[in-house]
């Protein structure tokens, strides 16, 4: 759980290390956030690398 999602960078990091280190299995990661950042692309780099997503609120800057 973290509190933002912008490039998806600390969060992808995370999940890797659970998955690497612990043997958890990708689609068995849920990565949440309460406000992601769709313009930055973050929260799809995250889907892209195999993990789901879940964000209570989508920010756009426009």
């Amino acid at each position: 759980m973290d509190d933002l999602i912008a490039t998806g960078g600390t969060a992808l990091a995370c999940a890797q290390l659970v998955h690497e280190n612990f043997g958890v299995l990708k689609k068995n990661i849920l990565i949440q956030a309460v406000i992601n950042l769709p313009e930055l692309s973050g929260s799809d780099l995250i889907k892209a690398s195999g993990y789901s997503v879940q964000t209570l609120i989508e920010f756009s800057g426009t």
